[in-house]
This record gives C-alpha cells, structure tokens and sequence, in this order.
C-alpha cells in the first residue's frame, strides 16, 4: 500500500503550476516553523496565546490538534490539552448554564467579557469533538455547549439567534455571578460548603463587591453536579435576563450546523448528529435559492443578500453533512453553491475572492485571509475546491485551491497565528484522504472513523461496491473489508504524512 501511495505522491511533488512552485519539502517546512512560532507564543501554563485579552482561537487549535496527530509531538499535544482544560473550567465556561462567553480579560480563563456568541459556540463544538482523543472530558463540554444552545439560542423556527449579551440592569455580568449568601440561601450548609470551595467562592468575592465568578481550579468535575446545578440555575433563570439578539445570520448557523454533526460524530449521540441535520434542512429551506444563491438574515421584515462567508460556511457545513449522512442532495447543493460563488466574488488580478455586489452595504472588496476568531472565507471556500475536485475530478477546481494557497503563502510564513485553517488545510492539501465507499454503506461506520480522521473526504458512490482509497491523482488500495480499509487509512494517514 505505502510504496504505491509513495509512487502517486510523486507525481503530485509540486502543489500545481510553475507558477506557485509548491515542493513537498517546503510545505513540511512550512508547516513545522508555524508550529514552532506559534508554540513560542504559546501560553503554557493556562493555554491560549499571549496574555490578554485572550480568545479560544478554534482554527488555530484545530491546527495544532491537526499537526501533533501527524507528528506526535508532545509539546503541542500538552499545550493542546491545557487549553482545553483551562478554558472548560469556568469564567469563559459557564459551568451552570453551559456555553462559552466571548472572551476573557485575563490570562487565565477567569473573568470572561460575559457575552456570548453563536459563531463561539458553533466552533467549540468542533474544537472539542475533534480533540476528543486527547481530552477525555470534551464529552462534558460538549453536552454542555448543547444544554445552553438548544435552550437559550434556538428559535421556534429552526435557526439559532446571534448572541446574547453581556449586560443586564444591574450590570455586567451580574446575571452570571454569585455571592456567597445566595448559594448558601439555595443550597444545604453541606452542599453549599462543598460548592464554595470547589468553585473558590468567598463572602468578599473572587470578582468585585462581594461577586464570584465560578472558576474550577482542581481540574475535576464537581461530584454532586446533578444535585446542586439544576437548582443554581432554577434561581438564576429567575434573574432579569440579558438582551438575546435575535438575528439568525446564515454563517454562523452554518458553523453551528458542522459543530453539531461533528459533536455527534464523535459522541456517538444521534440528537446532536439530528440537530445539526435539522439545522443543514432550515438553511437550505429558508436561506437557500434554487440557482444556489443565499440570503444573510431575513429579519424584522428585512433579507440582506448573503456574504461570501455565507456561501463558503454553507457549503463547508453540507459537505460535512454529506460524510457524515450519505445524503447526496448535501453534495449537489454544496457544489452548487460554490459555483454561484465563484461567479460571484471572484476578485481581479488574484486568485482570492471578496466583496459584494450589493454596495448599498458599503463591503470593500478586499480578500480576507486571516483565521481569527472565526475562519476567514478564503481558506474555507479553498478546502471546499480541494474536497469537490476530490469528489468529481474537477482539477480546475484543486489548481485553483493550489493557487490560493500560493498567494498567501508569504504572510502565512511571517504570521503563521493568523493562519490556523489554512495550516491545516495545508496538511490536507499534501496528504488528501478520500474513502469511496458503496452507496448504501451504512453512515454509522463512517461517523465512527471522525475521531481519527476529522478531515476525511468521502464518496459514497464507489463503482465496484468495494472501498477504496484514494488521494488527489488515483485510488491505491482497494477492500471489501471495514477493517483493512481502516488499517489502510492510519498507514497511509499517520505512517507517512507529515513529520
């Protein structure tokens, strides 16, 4: 299998033309000096990068879960796991209500800005589905993120509101924060006692004024959770409630959609796998036009043409709906969204897109590049050409991902922080892994492969009623066998990728 697989990496030693000169080599380079670089900067004792304010940064950990599966390097794998413990452990976390705030003021993890966002949420899901292996306790977090979004975020409609913010009446945060008096009013002396020194809270207050911020610091679930959670947050529910924004932006449910059905994958849990189906269902209902067109919001009367985020994070979510389900409508309508995208905001003298042709939004037609706080556009709609042209052939569409890549290239050498999804794609790009398998292979085996690989591309439209596997220029092993198809997989996967 490997000396065959070796043989058609050959054919592909550079990434496209002469023009974007891609060797193999360079990209191993590559990709090892990002992750040294951002290892410097790496917080290694709460996790995150820099000091503060910190932000969970999922595209850049979903490198670094990426990278150290491949390179088994324990370094990162150790910062990795930090990271997620910290920022599971309360202040960011809300531990009684579930989901994560915005972001936090402080290196630690501790004192959160209390706002907080779907697009956070959606990809916390992902982050800790994927890194699931390595952090034990993200099945907790998971059920968490879900407790809060199904009952604080969801609309009777179907979609997902926008945010929910920070301040109340009384101030910020207070909806969230304790005083020592009211756990002690809700709660036994024994629980309340147990409660306090589990979550550090004081009668002068860990925060301000008597406030506490629930912050775990013995990196242990509590053990009487099920006995004293449910009645914190029946007294809390009975506080003035922040302000929900309640747009439904097309994006950020997208995000949530792939969050779900990634969380579900992992878990095993069919209600997270169905929500993000239910979710995928609602924007192809409502936000989608037959000519592959999309809408942003429709709110108050109002519907804003859709962004380019919109169609790059849609068609993302469906292909991922497609691996994980079988359901081929998923696919034709991922690919028919990127080619209205592609007609859409193609941007002159680059290989990037941008803009709107709506101007009454005033959107300059700049390319975004940079991974932040969400993935940028550009390097989503790039691993959307790399999984189409995997899945039909096109090899208009891989040169045109190749391309992408190229041009960005020199600032992802100098930055590489800001580059976490194009990293990773970048992994994908040199060792594309694609599973045919027989149209009526049952969708459970292959969800039970996304722990170990999150970034598989699959086809359920094999030929010959076998599985095979393939990369970017032909299919090298052929089974009939789930298991050698598997073993096939982590050879080809983890025996000779990136080191």
């Amino acid at each position: 299998i490997m000396e065959y697989a070796d043989r058609l990496r050959e054919k592909d030693e550079k990434f496209s033309d002469d023009e974007t000169d891609l060797s193999i080599a360079e990209m191993e380079e590559t990709l090892h000096e990002a992750y040294e670089n951002i290892l410097e900067y790496a917080d290694k004792n709460s996790g995150g990068i820099g000091k503060s304010p910190k932000f969970p940064m999922p595209p850049l950990h979903l490198f670094i879960n990426s990278y150290t599966d491949l390179t088994e390097l324990h370094e990162g794998r150790q910062y990795l796991r930090t990271t997620l413990e910290k920022m599971s452990a309360g202040g960011l976390f809300d531990v009684i209500g579930g989901g994560f705030a915005r972001y936090s003021m402080d290196k630690e993890w501790r004192v959160p800005h209390f706002e907080k966002m779907l697009y956070d949420n959606a990809q916390m899901l992902s982050l800790y589905a994927q890194s699931a292996k390595h952090f034990p306790e993200a099945s907790y977090v998971i059920d968490k993120i879900m407790f809060f979004l199904e009952r604080e975020m969801k609309d009777q409609q179907g979609g997902y509101y926008a945010a929910i913010d920070a301040d109340t009446e009384s101030g910020e945060g207070d909806y969230y924060v304790w005083t020592q008096a009211e756990i002690n009013n809700i709660l036994t002396p024994e629980m309340s006692t147990a409660f306090c020194n589990h979550f550090q809270i004081t009668n002068e207050g860990n925060w301000v004024e008597g406030k506490n911020i629930l912050y775990n610091v013995n990196g242990t679930i509590f053990p009487f959770e099920k006995e004293v959670f449910p009645l914190l947050l029946a007294a809390r529910i009975k506080r003035k409630l922040p302000v929900t924004d309640t747009k439904i932006i097309t994006s950020w449910n997208a995000l949530l959609a792939e969050g779900m059905i990634s969380a579900g994958s992992v878990t095993g849990n069919s209600a997270y796998l169905n929500a993000g189906v239910d979710l995928l269902e609602f924007l192809l209902k409502k936000r989608m036009g037959s000519d592959g067109q999309i809408t942003r919001i429709s709110y108050a009367n109002k519907v804003i043409q859709g962004m380019p985020e919109d169609y790059a994070f849609l068609g993302h979510a469906l292909l991922k709906g497609y691996y994980a389900t079988g359901n081929l409508t998923y696919l034709k309508n991922a690919e028919l969204i990127l080619s209205a995208f592609l007609k859409r905001f193609k941007l002159d003298g680059t290989s990037l897109f941008g803009g709107t042709d709506y101007t009454d939004l005033k959107i300059k037609a700049e390319p975004e590049v940079h991974d932040l706080v969400m993935p940028s556009v550009n390097s989503v709609i790039c691993e959307v050409l790399l999984d189409i042209s995997l899945l039909s052939g096109n090899t208009e569409y891989l040169n045109m991902g190749h391309a992408m890549l190229a041009e960005v290239l020199p600032e992802l050498q100098t930055v590489p922080a800001n580059f976490g999804n194009w990293l990773r794609i970048l992994i994908k790009f040199m060792n594309p892994l694609k599973v045919d398998v027989p149209e009526k292979t049952d969708p459970v085996m292959i969800r039970s492969w996304m722990m170990d690989f999150p970034d598989i591309v699959v086809s359920y439209r094999s030929r010959n009623n076998s599985f095979s596997l393939c990369n970017s220029n032909s299919c090298f092993f052929t089974s009939n066998e789930e298991k050698k198809i598997k073993d096939a997989m982590f050879d080809y996967h983890y025996k000779s990728n990136v080191k």
